[in-house]
């Protein structure tokens, strides 16, 4: 694998496991790799009772998890499916996410990630560019002849499972889908080199015997596969939050180690450090100072940095090695980082400049986009050989070495720790009817920035905001679906002709301030404020306030939720906050629930 060092131990020797089955170690030049999908075999042989995943449809302990990867990975190897052949697992999160994982993995296929929570239009484009052959999945309407749909309950576990041919690290391990400039999502492939080299370089994160991890994040988000390998491979278990909102956020002190984003750290209290919370990861946006001091109070605080492209991390500031949490730390091993300017030449310590990484996190490239790749990953300058990618993200290293992040080369914005190219949110709007110009831009508010889009229309009388919010909403995920949409007669510009974006900012944040207040008139409606009030650190005094144009976002529903059901005693679900997004919408359905409990009493 290009940038693997010398002096790479095998992740099986360090945790004590047996040996894989002769011709299932991944090996290069430097030495043997272990197999991730056989170690779950090797845990299933050691501690076979012991609880893999725990979920909200049950648990799997690592025997039932193995049967279960066996069986997926025998119904894709009876379909001729093995090495570079993407597979979909369009599963929300549930334990047979994580076996279907193993599974695709088991059968030497690429695992593509199918978030239910995305659009039916963006899967199928998803599959397509994939070239899926096969979806694991329980309902799949998106899906067109020929790809198969496999239910993962109905496949059948054979005796063994032997792969079509031997696992390559260079072979790819999953393609994820972010958001792309050209307006479509384009997928970063990652092999399994890549992964083995992110595990051996982040081992200290696993919890300790009898500890298990929590994983919060959606599937869709890169640093679920983090959450879910970190424990698994290390024998330890994994816990899924629940995504209708049943648990809060497994921040509470339940597992040893949770990666959260910045935003979903800024939505709840730490608790105190004689509970379990051993290890907090804060990954995905910039981890302000005193969050970070919050966090790291009596625990192990990293605050985590890097790009898909890099496999999931490549930096880091350890609190447990003395750095600074208000940095993005120094490279992991493996990995090498270089601060340059436009001629990519090296940049002193303490000016600014673009950094590139390079080393054996760095991706296969942007999976069927040739153009995209050469432009992202450049051959490094020093004549080595190697690939660096370029981050477009701006630092500065300081005197001790620690990268600090200063912003971004171009127009990307990063929102509750997902990349939102600007284009793709403008290209999905413009397609719209009555819009005849749209700017997509972030707003920073005390729950994290959300993302707004400025809309000039074909005709004043077309000014439908939630109209265009709906419409969008049909073609993009959660997360590139503006919170707040704004109406102007041009878009401002700076003097040199530039989309002025402060006085974008300024604009959607004049029109929230000036919109009028509807009062609250019921006690339901006053305490559906208060609970909105201080989740999102913000006064909410009107009925008609809308919980996503003020910031709210499904890494804090959940807490909405459940502070709701704790002071009214109704079984409010996620469905339910998100169908009723204002005040007076929530309050009439948490009396239509109240009346109804009662009814059944």
């Amino acid at each position: 694998m290009p940038g693997t060092q010398a002096g790479f131990q095998p992740m099986s020797a360090r945790l004590d496991l047996a040996e894989s089955e002769a011709g299932n170690q991944m090996r290069t030049t430097t030495g043997a790799f272990f197999d991730p999908a056989r170690m779950i075999a090797d845990c299933a042989r050691r501690t076979p009772d012991t609880t893999a995943v725990r979920a909200y449809d049950g648990t799997y302990t690592f025997k039932e998890l193995d049967r279960r990867a066996d069986a997926i990975a025998t119904e894709l190897i009876r379909r001729g499916i093995g090495a570079e052949t993407a597979v979909g697992a369009h599963l929300d999160r549930s334990r047979d996410l994580v076996a279907t994982l193993v599974g695709i993995w088991r059968a030497g296929a690429v695992f593509v990630a199918l978030d239910p929570a995305h659009p039916q239009t963006r899967l199928a484009a998803i599959v397509k560019d994939s070239g899926a052959t096969a979806v694991v999945s329980r309902h799949a309407p998106f899906l067109d002849d020929p790809v198969a749909r496999i239910d993962p309950e109905a496949a059948t576990a054979p005796e063994s499972v032997t792969r079509a041919g031997p696992l390559s690290p260079e072979s790819l391990a999953y393609i994820v889908y972010t958001s792309g400039t050209t307006g479509e999502p384009k997928g970063v492939g990652i092999t399994f080199g890549n992964v083995v080299n992110l595990l051996d370089a982040v081992r200290t994160l696993a919890p300790a015997e009898g500890q298990e991890g929590g994983n919060v994040l959606a599937p869709s988000f890169d640093g679920w596969l983090w959450s879910t390998l970190i424990p698994l491979m290390n024998g330890r278990g994994v816990v899924l939050a629940d995504p209708r909102g049943e648990d809060v956020t497994l921040l509470n002190g339940e597992v040893a180690f949770v990666t959260a984003t910045p935003s979903l750290l800024a939505a709840n209290e730490p608790p105190g450090p004689e509970v379990g919370l051993r290890t907090v990861v804060s990954a995905g946006e910039a981890c302000a100072p005193d969050l970070a001091a919050r966090w790291a109070a009596g625990r192990r605080f990293i605050n985590a940095y890097g790009p898909t492209e890099t496999t999931i991390c490549a930096t880091w500031a350890d609190s447990e090695a003395g750095d600074d949490p208000a940095t993005i730390g120094h490279p992991l091993p493996n990995y090498r980082v270089q601060v340059l300017d436009e001629r990519l030449r090296q940049v002193p310590d303490g000016e600014t400049g673009e950094l590139f990484i390079s080393g054996a996190g760095v991706g296969r490239g942007y999976h069927n986009q040739p153009g995209v790749t050469a432009a992202r990953f450049r051959p490094d300058p020093s004549g080595n050989g190697e690939r660096m990618y370029r981050t477009g993200d701006l630092v500065r290293r300081r005197a001790d070495g620690a990268l600090e992040f200063v912003g971004r080369a171009d127009d990307q914005l990063k929102i509750r720790g997902f990349r939102v190219e600007p284009a793709e949110v403008e290209a999905a709007a413009r397609a719209l009817p009555g819009v005849r110009v749209a700017v997509a831009f972030a707003v920073p508010g005390p729950a994290g920035s959300v993302l707004a889009l400025a809309v000039v229309p074909q005709n004043k009388k077309d000014q439908e905001p939630e109209a265009v919010r709906e419409a969008l909403r049909a073609k993009l995920p959660e997360h590139l679906v503006p919170s707040q949409v704004v109406y102007l007669d041009s878009i401002p510009r700076t003097v040199v002709g530039k989309t002025d974006q402060a006085e974008l900012v300024r604009l959607s944040q004049e029109a929230a301030s000036t919109a009028p207040l509807a009062t609250l008139t019921t006690p339901t409606q006053e305490v559906v404020a208060q609970v909105w009030s201080e989740v999102l650190d913000l006064p909410v005094e009107s009925a008609d306030a809308d919980f996503f144009e003020l910031g709210g976002h499904s890494l804090i529903a959940t807490q909405v939720v459940a502070s709701l059901r704790k002071r009214l005693g109704v079984r409010l679900t996620m469905r339910q906050l998100f169908a009723n997004r204002t005040v007076e919408a929530l309050a009439a359905e948490l009396e239509k629930l109240a009346d109804a409990q009662r009814a059944e009493a």
